[in-house]
């Protein structure tokens, strides 16, 4: 998939990964996360400040999992838990309420599950 294939509206939020090299080119490991949102979309403020939390959610994991070993092993299980490579090296989910796409470096989620238990 292309960037350009993405549907982007005005209830859209970017989050962008850049990995932080140094000054040889080589990268660490670190990265530069960004947010980005449009004004305008369908949303009410209420919504629009729920789906900006699971942004900050998605965020705040990549940070912890640099920062403590048991989050760290606890989402890496999760990615083995919801994911596994085909044969030809695309990414498909095992859980049959989510569905991936890959293409390149671009990997596309689209969680279509009613929340279960307690919200």
């Amino acid at each position: 998939m292309d960037i350009k294939d993405i549907k982007i509206d005005g209830n859209t939020i970017y989050l962008v990964l850049n990995p932080i090299l140094d000054d040889a080119g080589e990268w660490g490991g670190a990265v530069d996360i960004k947010m980005a949102t449009h004004d305008g979309g369908s949303l009410t403020e209420d919504e629009t400040l729920e789906l900006r939390n699971s942004a900050y959610t998605m965020v705040a994991a990549l940070h912890a999992d640099s920062y403590d070993d048991d989050i760290h092993a606890y989402l890496q299980e999760a990615v083995v838990e919801m994911f596994y490579n085909d044969e030809d090296g695309s990414l498909t989910a095992k859980d049959t309420r989510t569905t991936t796409s890959s293409d390149g470096n671009v990997v596309t989620l689209t969680f279509n599950s009613v929340t279960e238990g307690s919200a």
